[in-house]
């Protein structure tokens, strides 16, 4: 509807911040009292262990799930055209390209599924992990 209700989510940088919010609950504010809780999404979040990031930053190799031939392409330029795609990965193999668009705006998220017919296709496209497009190091 386009009219505010009063209901925010904030993402914090820090755990500080984050407290210091939390903090806030019941506060006045322009005559308004303040409700600050945790989003339980965000909750759910924190409970899951994160991945071992390397010395260089980066995370290892994707994990594959046998029999499924899909390759997660992210860092995707927002004016790269599902056609590129499916020309940068032929080589390999690729046999569709699925450049998901917001289904509201129509705009690129930035990230692709690309499938391929076998499992050595797969492997020889995820070798291009950092390959740069338009400027963006796909991953």
């Amino acid at each position: 509807t386009g009219n505010f209700n009063g209901v925010v989510f904030i993402t914090f940088k820090t755990q500080e911040g984050y407290e210091a919010a939390l903090a806030c609950n019941g506060e006045e504010l322009e005559g308004r009292t303040l409700r600050v809780e945790k989003c339980k999404a965000a909750a759910a979040k924190r409970m899951i262990t994160p991945v071992p990031v390397g010395p260089d930053g980066t995370t290892g190799p994707a994990k594959k799930t046998p029999g499924y031939n899909v390759a997660y392409v992210g860092n995707i330029a927002y004016d790269v055209t599902p056609e590129e795609l499916q020309e940068l990965f032929a080589e390999h193999g690729a046999t569709t390209v699925r450049l998901h668009t917001d289904k509201d705006t129509g705009k690129p998220k930035g990230f692709a599924h690309v499938h391929f017919p076998d499992e050595a296709s797969l492997d020889k496209a995820m070798e291009m992990d950092g390959y740069e497009l338009h400027g963006c190091n796909i991953k």
